[in-house]
């Protein structure tokens, strides 16, 4: 496995999992490479064989000629990386996101309507509202807390 993925750092590697094979899925230009105009191509024989390579040390495939837009995009990106925050709830694994998960995604998707559209006349939410605000994830917030908390003080 470890030759493989040695090999995947290749630059001829690099660039078949990035680009696909040249005079296919992309062409030679000056200043790097032109992409075919067949995006079902693309996505059915390229897209996401880059996500085995790891780029280390640095990336050593073609890349794709730069036009304003794409330039402006790079620097906006290194720009922000001066204030990009991690999120330190990632690497937590949570029990309650395991079993409640595919809910807690489906009441995100239906939005806030259907709790706050429902109040009483003295503008109480009913005691249905607390069931939909627990499978919302108030108990999968307590849960990634107390995580984070346990991952702080180790």
């Amino acid at each position: 496995m470890l030759t493989f993925l040695d090999k995947m750092n290749d630059e001829k590697a690099q660039n078949l999992a990035s680009n696909g094979i040249e005079g296919k899925h992309y062409k030679k230009v000056e200043g790097g490479i032109e992409p075919v105009k067949d995006p079902t191509l693309l996505e059915s024989e390229v897209e996401g064989l880059n996500q085995i390579l790891n780029f280390l040390p640095e990336s050593k495939a073609l890349t794709v000629v730069q036009t304003p837009v794409r330039k402006k995009q790079d620097q906006v990106q290194k720009e922000n990386e001066k204030i990009v925050l991690a999120n330190p709830a990632e690497p937590l694994i949570s029990n309650v996101y395991t079993q409640k998960g595919p809910q807690t995604r489906q009441h995100h998707q239906r939005g806030p309507r259907e709790v706050y559209r429902r109040p009483n006349r003295r503008g109480r939410l009913p005691g249905r509202h607390r069931s939909m605000e627990e499978e919302r994830g108030d108990d999968y917030m307590k849960e990634i807390n107390e995580l984070y908390a346990k991952s702080k003080n180790k």
